[in-house]
């Protein structure tokens, strides 16, 4: 198995094989039961269908390539991309580490043409986690008291954003750390929000809305509200917004000398909310999917509108996970 370039050369074509390895019945970071499993039980069996739908895995023989007006989808290379973003300063070798990664990238070499490359699915083409706010309001809470904890003292290993207020649950700060010590070596997580109050909530909910309303005057107030909670919890429901319960995180992944990773080439920073878009840069999906199985494999479950959010305890996780309940509350 050969190591992943992180540049394709032009005369021929790399596809990213995803191979995460099984652990959900593994303690959270017990790496030596990971260690023991057998190769064939580490393959999840959902990671061949997700990594198919993302394009990671060949289509199957009856499949068409996707189509752009009336001819083949082109799909731009690492080198076209206009994020900027340098390599990894990172051992990507998945047979060094791979008690250490929850993936394992293989490297193929295609004869094929650019034009047949396969491309990630449209969030509209899949299968989504439905989370409409009735579903959130019917979770029933069971306050468990678990205490905030200062995400400086107890995850000195991720890096923290300025303006992030760093507080979450102790068991999910635990599972902060888990997920940033299963990252590959060189790269580390970057929390860009953690706690918000309700009254941080309530403006950042009004600011977005005025902004579509701004945008959008067409709109009526069903369609606004109904944009705007696609992006930001509305603070009135009797859910509570996942980071006014300290459950939810905002994360991004950072080099070892602190520059972010490409997780959006070749659209711009918030062009691409969606997990699973299409269109990404082979580099920017894996980076992106090795985020995701990463923030999995430690508990969290992910809004797929936001590749970026991920979350443990609150009512969203519930609904997206089928949890009979929820433990954190305001």
């Amino acid at each position: 198995m050969g190591a992943v370039e992180h540049v394709l050369p032009r005369p021929v074509h790399h596809e990213l094989r995803l191979v995460p390895l099984e652990h959900r019945q593994a303690p959270v970071c017990d790496r030596a039961a990971l260690s023991r499993l057998p190769v064939d039980q580490q393959v999840a069996r959902y990671g061949a269908r997700r990594a198919q739908l993302l394009g990671l895995l060949p289509r199957a023989r009856g499949d068409r390539a996707p189509q752009q007006n009336g001819k083949p989808h082109r799909q731009p290379t690492a080198d076209q991309s206009s994020h900027g973003a340098s390599p990894l300063a990172c051992d990507w070798r998945p047979h060094l580490r791979c008690r250490d990664r929850r993936l394992l990238f293989e490297s193929r070499t295609r004869t094929s043409t650019p034009a047949t490359e396969s491309r990630a699915e449209p969030m509209s083409k899949r299968p989504k986690t439905p989370e409409p706010m009735a579903a959130l309001n019917r979770v029933p809470l069971r306050e468990c008291g678990e205490p905030l904890v200062d995400l400086r003292e107890h995850c000195p290993g991720v890096r923290i954003a300025r303006r992030c207020v760093p507080f979450l649950r102790a068991s999910v700060a635990e599972r902060v750390n888990c997920a940033n010590a299963a990252l590959p070596a060189g790269l580390r997580l970057w929390a860009r929000t953690a706690l918000r109050t309700l009254d941080m909530q309530r403006d950042a909910y009004t600011r977005y809305q005025e902004r579509l309303r701004e945008l959008h005057p067409e709109w009526g107030y069903p369609t606004l509200r109904r944009m705007t909670n696609r992006y930001f919890a509305p603070p009135d429901q009797k859910a509570p917004p996942g980071h006014c319960t300290g459950g939810a995180v905002d994360v991004w992944l950072l080099t070892a000398s602190g520059r972010t990773v490409d997780l959006t080439s070749p659209f711009g920073q918030w062009e691409a909310p969606g997990t699973f878009i299409g269109g990404l840069t082979p580099r920017a999906r894996a980076n992106r999917i090795l985020l995701y199985e990463t923030m999995l494999s430690a508990g969290f479950s992910n809004c797929e509108d936001e590749f970026w959010h991920y979350s443990y305890g609150d009512a969203a996780w519930a609904v997206r996970t089928g949890a009979s309940e929820c433990c954190y509350g305001l």
